[in-house]
C-alpha cells in the first residue's frame, strides 16, 4: 500500500437493529480490515438481545464504541448513520449494515482508487442467499447513468470521503429509499470526481427482514425515487449536459424499469422509444445469458 495511503483512517459505522443473529460476523469483518481506525455501533432500539451483544463487542474489542439515541430510541439507519458521523474521527467512512460482510481488503482496495478530490469511491457488492446462491451488482463507469439506473453502488459497498460527507449534511433522515443516492447527488455537486472500484469485496446477506418491504408505504418509495431522478435530470439540464444521448437514454430506462418493476403505469417522464430500446437489449442479454449458462439456469441462479 502506497505510503500517504497507509496512514488514512477508517471509520465504520455499523447501524444495530434487531441484529443479535449476525452483528458480529458484520463486526469481525470490519476488524481484519487495514486502515481501521474504529468501528461505531449505534444500537437502534432493539428488543432482541442486539443491545447487549453490542456491550459485549465493546468490552472485547477496544476500537469498537456504542452510542444508542436518547432513550434508547429507534430512529432508522439513516439518523443512526447520521449520530455515529458527529463521532467518527477518521478522513474516510465504510458504512456497514449489520447483516452485511466486508471480504477482505475490501477498504484497501477502495482507498488504493482515491485522488484528493474524491467525494466516494463506488463499489460492487454480491447478494449472497440463503439457500447458497450470489448475484453480483456491477456498478455503471458514468456516475450520472449509474445513479439513473441504480448502479452507482451501495451504501455498503461504496466508501465515503467524511469532509465531503460533512459539507454535503450527511443522510436526509426523511427518505425512506434512494437514500444513499441522494446523498451521492448532493457531494456530486460538491466535487464530481468519484472513483470506481471493479472488485467485489461485500456480501450483502439477503435475509427475509432485508428483502421484505412495507406495501403500505409503496407509493412514498416510488414518490421519493422517481423525484430524486428528476432533480437529477434537471441538474443536468441547468448545465446543459443532458443533451447527452447516454443520459437521456438512462433517465428514461431507469424510471420506466422501476416503475414497471413495481406494477405501476409508465408515466409521462419516460420516452416510450428509449424504454422499449431498452427492454429489447435486456431480452436480448438475457437470452444470450441462458444459452451460455444452462446450468446455472437449470439450478434456479
Amino acid at each position: 500500500m502506497d505510503k500517504n495511503i497507509s496512514k488514512l483512517k477508517v471509520s465504520v459505522i455499523i447501524p444495530v437493529y434487531q441484529a443479535v443473529g449476525f452483528l458480529e460476523r458484520a463486526v469481525k469483518s470490519a476488524l481484519v480490515q487495514e486502515n481501521v481506525q474504529e468501528i461505531i455501533l449505534v444500537e437502534d432500539g432493539s428488543i432482541d438481545g442486539s443491545y447487549e451483544l453490542c456491550q459485549q463487542l465493546q468490552e472485547k474489542y477496544p476500537i469498537v464504541q456504542l452510542y444508542t439515541h436518547k432513550g434508547r430510541s429507534n430512529k432508522g439507519q439513516s439518523a443512526s448513520r447520521n449520530l455515529a458521523l458527529n463521532y467518527a474521527q477518521g478522513e474516510w467512512i465504510q458504512f456497514l449494515d449489520a447483516d452485511d460482510e466486508l471480504l477482505p481488503d475490501k477498504i484497501k482496495s477502495q482507498l488504493s482508487k482515491i485522488k484528493q478530490e474524491t467525494p466516494f469511491v463506488v463499489g460492487n457488492a454480491i447478494d449472497k442467499f440463503e439457500d447458497g446462491r450470489e448475484h453480483q451488482r456491477t456498478h455503471f463507469k458514468d456516475i450520472w447513468e449509474g445513479l439513473f439506473m441504480s448502479k452507482a453502488g451501495i451504501t455498503s459497498a461504496n466508501l465515503w470521503n467524511k469532509y465531503y460527507l460533512d459539507l454535503a449534511g450527511g443522510f436526509d433522515a426523511e427518505l425512506m429509499t434512494s437514500v444513499e443516492y441522494d446523498l451521492m447527488f448532493r457531494m456530486l455537486q460538491i466535487s464530481e470526481e468519484p472513483a470506481f472500484d471493479d472488485a467485489y469485496l461485500i456480501y450483502i446477506h439477503m435475509t427475509p427482514n432485508s428483502i421484505c418491504r412495507d406495501n403500505s408505504k409503496q407509493q412514498v418509495r416510488i414518490r421519493n425515487w422517481i423525484s430524486l431522478r428528476k432533480r437529477i435530470k434537471e441538474y443536468l439540464e441547468s448545465q446543459n449536459r443532458f443533451n447527452k444521448f447516454s443520459y437521456k437514454y438512462f433517465y428514461s430506462a431507469g424510471i420506466g424499469s422501476y416503475l414497471s418493476n413495481n406494477d405501476q403505469p409508465i408515466n409521462s417522464e419516460v420516452n416510450q422509444f428509449h424504454f422499449k430500446v431498452y427492454n429489447l437489449t435486456l431480452g436480448i442479454k438475457k437470452y444470450i445469458f441462458k444459452l451460455l449458462n444452462p446450468t446455472k439456469i437449470k439450478n434456479g441462479q
